[in-house]
């Protein structure tokens, strides 16, 4: 009996820059910091955002410079991505660290 592996689709969708953000709006826009980056392990929840609403991701896997996460939350916004799927991103798309 063969084993078949099932393969999730990742989506890769434009997030927003949130090191650029906080640039852009330092008294206001805070970031996790860079040592609180490194620190996130298979399992960190994060928090990013596609430019519509900010959402919270589970992460799955990480390299040194992409993530794969999760979408742990119910989307207001019609994407064609949702709660339950796979998306890769960067430490730079993470607005919060939960």
């Amino acid at each position: 009996m063969s084993k078949t592996k099932i393969v999730e689709k990742i989506f890769k969708i434009k997030l927003v820059n949130a090191q650029k953000m906080n640039k852009k709006y330092p008294a206001t826009f805070q970031i996790p910091t860079k040592k609180k980056l490194k620190k996130i392990t298979i399992g960190s929840i994060v928090k990013v955002c596609d430019e519509k609403e900010r959402f919270w991701v589970i992460v799955k896997e990480k390299t040194s410079n992409q993530l794969v996460g999760k979408i742990d939350n119910n989307l207001i916004s019609k994407s064609i991505y949702n709660r339950g799927d796979l998306i890769k991103f960067e430490e730079k798309h993470i607005y919060d660290i939960y």
